[in-house]
């Protein structure tokens, strides 16, 4: 999650400070990730060095109590907060953060039909992963039909399922 937050300060400057919220969900999950790999220690010096300064703000007050609780417990999967541990929860943050970048991006899903808007989307996450040298060919030729579908496709035209 720290590389997460990393790579939105460095792509997208302004995202973070536009989207405090957001912000504030990653810094607490990558508490939370902590936690669940049972790196008290760490969790204690991250928690003092970037969930500290949120502590003066009432809105996320109850947020990090309910966060900090999670130390307490030996086994925090089975605590009254393990809502927290669960996928769920880091599904909706992903979701939040691709939200942030889209509004940052000032892209309007209402724009595009939702095939091309994916296949947008696909463009996209294809290239970070090649500059991250996490892709392989597959994506690349994955990225460069998807790319050229979009781009030759005339332009009064929505993409339909032929389009791909």
């Amino acid at each position: 999650m720290s590389s997460v937050y990393n790579i939105l300060e460095e792509r997208f400057p302004e995202l973070l400070s536009k989207h405090p919220g957001v912000a504030f969900k990653l810094r607490t999950q990558c508490f939370v990730e902590l936690i669940r790999a049972r790196r008290i220690d760490e969790a204690y010096t991250y928690a003092r060095q970037y969930l500290k300064p949120y502590g003066s703000n009432p809105e996320y007050i109850s947020e990090l109590s309910d966060i900090f609780s999670l130390i307490a417990y030996e086994y925090p999967e089975t605590s009254p907060e393990s809502g927290l541990l669960e996928e769920q929860t880091l599904s909706h943050l992903i979701e939040l953060v691709n939200c942030a970048v889209l509004e940052d991006e000032e892209i309007v899903v209402g724009v595009f039909d939702p095939l091309e808007f994916l296949c947008r989307q696909l463009v996209v996450i294809c290239d970070e992963l090649n500059c991250e040298k996490v892709a392989d060919s597959t994506f690349s030729a994955v990225r460069n039909q998807v790319w050229h579908t979009l781009h030759d496709a005339p332009e009064t035209e929505s993409m339909d399922e032929e389009g791909l």
